[in-house]
């Protein structure tokens, strides 16, 4: 639902459907051609995000059977990171996309892997992350010292397949300002009773620093009904942030707010509240009769809520070198 301004919204007005719908309705007419715009030119990449200025790929295939359930497999890719690196877009490009159900990129290092480490996902239907799109100075840090790895969810196709998977990156050209920043709504203690058509479960977060909204996705299986982000700012009422009334598996989209339209001071609560319907009327139930809790396959469920923002008070006046992503020079305020 429209309850902030969106500038990735791609919904149609009222007008502009009635034109279609007429359009439709009168046999598609090509009108006149004369008047036609010039075709949008082919694009100088096969990357959504332009040509990267690095590109890390696999070493192998992964070998993907005919049939069955597959394990999540998790791989580092072989490039690791010698100085702290400012990465203004990602975007993983399995070359084979027709048997990757999704996959998540975090940096690892020696410190382990947590929720602050995650970087983006590959999901059906979704965009690549562009943090230029936003045109606020924004940029995710990767440590010194840190390589990216993959968790991957593959999924069968009735036959033998291989998949590698490339990840490209593209380095800021102008003053990085802001450090994106994100957490995740993920309960895991819930159980959807059979037959349960809107089976409830919600999470929350408190703020503890006054940000700029950026972003929010959501991601469940093919139980996921709805979800709706919510914000109650101290001592107000609760205000909607966005609302999915119909989720779909198959369109995985991530909803981007225009920088500055949404400051929340800390303090604030977000919550995230969902639905899943396990009923016989869900078309893409697999098993209503069955109670479903918390699990990595798709015959599983998962509550994710993804928040991205920076800090609205964050100036780091750091210029960054191009060709590697490494910082030139700094004068920073936080």
């Amino acid at each position: 639902g429209s309850h902030g301004q969106f500038q990735n919204d791609s919904s149609l007005t009222d007008e502009q459907r009635r034109a279609l719908l007429a359009w439709v309705a009168a046999g598609g007419p090509a009108g006149n051609l004369s008047q036609a715009p010039e075709p949008p030119p082919a694009p100088d990449s096969e990357w959504r995000i332009g040509k990267p200025d690095m590109v890390i790929s696999m070493l192998g295939q992964h070998s993907i059977p005919e049939t069955g359930f597959v394990p999540y497999r998790y791989t580092v890719l072989p490039w690791v990171f010698l100085q702290e690196t400012w990465v203004e877009a990602f975007e993983i490009r399995p070359l084979n996309p027709g048997v990757v159900h999704h996959c998540n990129m975090a940096y690892v290092s020696s410190d382990g892997v947590g929720e602050e480490t995650f970087i983006t996902g590959y999901v059906p239907g979704g965009q690549p992350m562009d943090l230029g799109r936003f045109g606020n100075g924004a940029a995710f840090r990767i440590p010194a010292g840190s390589a990216l790895g993959l968790q991957i969810h593959y999924t069968t196709t009735g036959r033998r397949e291989q998949c590698r998977i490339q990840v490209g990156l593209r380095f800021p050209r102008t003053a990085v300002r802001k450090q994106l920043r994100h957490f995740l709504l993920d309960p895991r203690r819930w159980k959807i009773p059979p037959f349960e058509p809107a089976y409830e479960v919600q999470a929350a977060r408190r703020l503890d620093r006054d940000i700029d909204l950026l972003g929010m996705f959501t991601h469940m299986h093919v139980r996921g009904r709805d979800m709706t982000f919510v914000a109650t700012l101290p001592g107000q009422p609760a205000t909607t942030l966005l609302q999915i009334p119909n989720y779909n598996f198959e369109w995985q989209l991530g909803y981007e707010l225009r920088p500055g339209t949404r400051l929340l001071p800390s303090g604030t609560e977000i919550r995230a509240i969902a639905h899943f319907d396990n009923s016989v009327f869900n078309p893409f139930n697999p098993d209503p009769a069955k109670a479903v809790g918390y699990g990595l396959q798709t015959v599983d469920e998962m509550f994710n809520g993804f928040v991205f923002f920076v800090d609205q008070h964050e100036d780091l006046q750091l210029q960054i070198d191009p060709r590697n992503g490494q910082v030139q020079s700094a004068a920073a305020t936080r």
